[in-house]
């Protein structure tokens, strides 16, 4: 009887909180315009399905999410409400994945892991991105709750599900690779235990990736033989690995407690169960394969880190967090940091989230610009990204328009085909190309967002032919004006 009045109180307890949740992101939806990402993402969705497929081969990210996404327009349409949507009910099934999954530690660790989950800005804000954020993060509490609850208990419903949530992952983005080398890890810690369970199951995740390595090395090879790789990463710092936790903590001063909670989940390992110390070293392998692995590697080989790339990891860093929580022995200490860290998380869910400045506003831009050109002006690009926001937020068609480089052509039914160039940066060339097209063009209008390369030069090149320059800073783009 007990029992169940417990599981009552719980099942009220993660309805609330994932009511919470829903609330936080709806609050959050108003505010937001896509950006430079997501422009391109709704502009992909809406190709023929050939095209798309050709233009998935160049980019970088697997498929997954694009295919998702697409069956999702179909039903729902492509306004920006329509796709964040999606986002956000894959973000609620992560929260209540994360609930599920700290629930085998204990009920107070499940609370507390949902808390910190439901009120973290990090989560709440990628959780509306039209990109593939909120299916990592569910995907990745998905494959550690299967693979423990398969060790624990078998079953055809745990296995198959483990082994499809790992296989989708890793084609929704490559940092899923990072998570095949840490459950490799945990085989090797299992089979150094003489556990040998799981590793069939292993092999066939590993196989099934085979297509998606293949395409990936085609892809580097060609891009590398014909010249056009351009990767927009740059180098990380030590200091964006120190924003990156303070910003999950809310502030410098909690991230050392959340330090502490991570050192007394660390210290418990010992007194574990046998599922518990399988969930606890799973937990810290996503977390260190997911953020500290990509962050090593970019600063010493490659650049390949990115915040909001790790999302994998920063679900198992709240996990661990709340489950150090619930090892406090004082119930006192354990509502009293649990509520320091909602308070903190809370301002910082309302100034970064909620009310933040939206960054990018390109239907600002789009508007300024249609309001002002002339028929004899010209519209020149940084890559054509930009021009979808034209696409997305335009009500004019009959502008002339270049994009620098040029990554992509106009066709006749005003859509975009893929051009085999990948480049980002403009270079002399690309400033000598441009000079032919402003012939007889009365004004010049440059968008710059996202761009490498000799801008600088590229600025002074088109105000040679003008009387009058103007410049307007829209939070990440900039907008120059070139008049007679």
């Amino acid at each position: 009887m007990r029992k169940q009045i417990e599981d009552n109180y719980l099942s009220v307890f993660l309805i609330f909180s994932l009511s919470v949740a829903l609330v936080i992101r709806i609050l959050a939806l108003e505010p937001r315009v896509l950006w430079w990402d997501e422009l391109f993402t709704w502009w992909l969705i809406q190709l023929d399905f050939r095209d798309s497929l050709t233009v998935i081969f160049y980019d970088v990210h697997p498929p997954v999410y694009y295919f998702l996404l697409r069956a999702w327009s179909f039903f729902l349409g492509t306004s920006e409400l329509s796709l964040r949507l999606m986002s956000l009910v894959l973000s609620l099934l992560s929260i209540y994945y994360v609930f599920v999954l700290s629930k085998i530690f204990s009920d107070r660790a499940a609370i507390f892991s949902t808390v910190l989950v439901v009120f973290s800005s990090y989560h709440a804000f990628y959780s509306l991105e039209v990109r593939f954020y909120a299916l990592m993060s569910l995907l990745s509490v998905m494959s550690v709750y299967y693979l423990v609850k398969f060790l624990d208990e078998g079953g055809t419903y745990n296995r198959i599900t483990y082994i499809l949530s790992t296989l989708v992952l890793v084609y929704t983005h490559i940092y899923g690779f990072f998570i095949l080398a840490a459950q490799a890890v945990f085989y090797l810690w299992k089979a150094y235990n003489k556990d040998y369970r799981g590793f069939k199951e292993y092999t066939a995740v590993v196989l099934g990736t085979l297509p998606l390595i293949g395409a990936l090395i085609h892809q580097r090879y060609y891009l590398f033989v014909t010249g056009e790789e351009d990767f927009w990463i740059d180098r990380p710092t030590f200091n964006e690995l120190h924003e990156l936790f303070e910003t999950l903590s809310g502030s410098y001063e909690i991230l050392s407690i959340y330090i502490i909670l991570l050192g007394i989940g660390l210290y418990c390992l010992r007194n574990q169960s046998k599922i518990e110390k399988d969930l606890s070293v799973l937990l810290w392998l996503y977390l260190i394969f997911s953020i500290l692995v990509p962050w090593i590697i970019s600063y010493t080989i490659f650049p390949m880190f990115m915040d909001r790339f790790v999302i994998s990891g920063v679900i198992m860093f709240y996990i661990l967090a709340g489950y150090g929580i619930s090892r406090i022995p004082d119930n006192v200490i354990q509502v009293v940091v649990v509520s320091s860290l909602i308070i903190v998380a809370g301002s910082h869910l309302n100034h970064d989230t909620i009310n933040y400045e939206k960054e990018e506003p390109w239907d600002e831009v789009v508007g300024h610009v249609e309001s002002e050109i002339g028929e004899d002006d010209i519209i020149v690009y940084h890559g054509s990204w930009s021009r979808f926001a034209f696409h997305k937020y335009g009500q004019k068609e009959d502008y002339n328009k270049k994009s620098i480089p040029e990554n992509y052509v106009h066709d006749p039914d005003d859509n975009y085909k893929w051009v085999s160039n990948n480049r980002t940066r403009v270079d002399e060339e690309d400033i000598k190309n441009l000079e032919d097209s402003l012939d007889d063009v009365e004004n010049t209008w440059l968008i710059l967002s996202h761009e490498k390369g000799i801008t600088g030069d590229l600025i002074d090149e088109i105000y040679e032919g003008y009387e009058e320059k103007k410049f307007h800073d829209y939070r990440g783009i900039r907008l120059y004006e070139f008049h007679d």
